[in-house]
């Protein structure tokens, strides 16, 4: 009876403090980008993710990048799609499709010359979809 009843104390002074514990997302959004069909890059939104780097020499006319991005919640039904910011702010889309994790193709000729419109060395892409908006990767061009 007097473990149960140390137990039964240690139990309400500990409760107060229990929320104070960090939590733990249990559910992670991903993204992979693909040149030409080989996986390039692997990214979540929990890991700091590095930019992507492409040699403009190497890239051929057909070459294209695609980028699936998933969660627990899909949507097969739901407009997804990749785009740019311009110096105003303004959205370039490049590319959309319907549904989640379905890949979004862009031919590489495309990224060069909104690249070159830009007058950039690297592209910032974002990613939206019926719940999602925001960056998911940087891509350089060398």
């Amino acid at each position: 009876m007097k473990k149960f009843t140390l137990f039964i104390i240690g139990l309400v002074i500990s409760l107060p403090f229990s929320g104070l514990a960090k939590t733990i997302v249990d559910t992670t959004d991903f993204w992979h980008i693909l040149y030409n069909n080989k996986t390039i890059a692997l990214y979540n939104q929990q890991d700091k993710n590095p930019p992507i780097t492409i040699k403009r020499s190497k890239i051929k006319p057909n070459d294209i990048l695609s980028f699936s991005y998933g969660d627990d919640t899909p949507c097969s039904e739901c407009e997804t799609g990749l785009y740019l910011l311009d110096k105003n702010r303004k959205r370039i889309l490049l590319s959309k499709s319907k549904g989640t994790f379905k890949p979004i193709k862009i031919p590489l000729n495309e990224i060069l010359n909104q690249a070159k419109i830009a007058n950039k060395n690297y592209l910032d892409f974002y990613y939206f979809d019926a719940q999602h908006n925001r960056f998911v990767f940087r891509l350089k061009l060398e």
